[in-house]
């Protein structure tokens, strides 16, 4: 709980923002198979619709890691949020399929722009002790959003299928507004004797924690690029066939660590 009021609850603001972009990106989620329908667009067309948000990631990352390293955090997570309330606006009042990519493509962007000033400045007000933490919070932060995010969602398209959209605009200009007016600039945090001793690619990252944060972010998004493409032709062939792939993916992910630890103890064991 201090860690989150350090630096005038920076790092606590920061969770709100994120709160509020990733309930914005959970909020439509109920209504894309009758928004689907509405348009009349397929699964596969969904799937390049993902693709697309995670291939502009992808390409963006580590130019907007660069741009946070040059341009500072804060103002590149205040354009990344408007950006992102743009592409979700926009979305929001498509009639065709060529609006829905170029709003995907925006939010590909707005990605690219928050997510590694955001880690940055989490770095930068977190001492290396802390900074497992910090990130655990941030992370926390998005996957709370997600959960609630559907449910709310729900919820609104009562009024509208496109209701959601609309709100998960507000939801990221009113994230962009309390980063404006609120968040403070973030400085490097001080470091105690008691820190750990940095490693090379820490010491590489000292003054590019943006450009490697923007790196993590553009790998991440390389699963994004081909798992959505291929669950949107097998929802097409069969509804179950995605879900039954994604098991046999992580059935086999895990089988593979497995493995890999089980020869990490071994080394460990001869080392010994």
């Amino acid at each position: 709980m201090v860690l989150l009021l350090k630096n005038r609850g920076a790092l606590l603001l920061l969770m709100l923002n994120l709160f509020l972009v990733f309930t914005g990106i959970g909020l439509v989620i109920p209504i894309m198979p009758k928004f689907m329908e509405d348009l009349g667009i397929t699964g596969s067309t969904i799937g390049l619709l993902v693709a697309v948000f995670s291939m502009t990631q992808l390409l963006f990352s580590p130019l907007a890691g660069r741009l946070a390293d040059s341009f500072r955090r804060k103002r590149m997570i205040v354009i990344g949020m408007i950006v992102f309330a743009l592409s979700e606006g926009l979305f929001g009042i498509a009639g065709d399929p060529v609006l829905l990519f170029v709003s995907r493509m925006l939010g590909g962007i707005s990605a690219a722009l928050i997510m590694p000033a955001v880690m940055a400045y989490a770095a930068d007000v977190t001492t290396k002790g802390e900074r497992a933490t910090g990130m655990g919070y941030i992370n926390a932060a998005i996957t709370s959003g997600f959960i609630i995010g559907p449910g709310i969602g729900g919820y609104i398209a009562e009024f509208g299928i496109r209701a959601p959209f609309y709100t998960a605009a507000v939801a990221g200009i009113i994230a962009a507004g309390i980063t404006l007016f609120i968040l403070q600039e973030s400085l490097p945090a001080k470091e105690t004797s008691s820190d750990f001793p940095s490693s090379a690619n820490q010491r590489l990252a000292k003054d590019q924690q943006g450009y490697v944060a923007g790196l993590n972010s553009a790998f991440t998004s390389l699963g994004n690029i081909a798992g959505p493409i291929v669950a949107g032709f097998l929802f097409d062939v069969d509804i179950n066939y995605p879900y039954t792939l994604a098991c046999v993916i992580l059935l086999i992910c895990f089988g593979l660590s497995l493995r890999v630890r089980k020869r990490n103890l071994q080394d460990a064991t001869a080392r010994l």
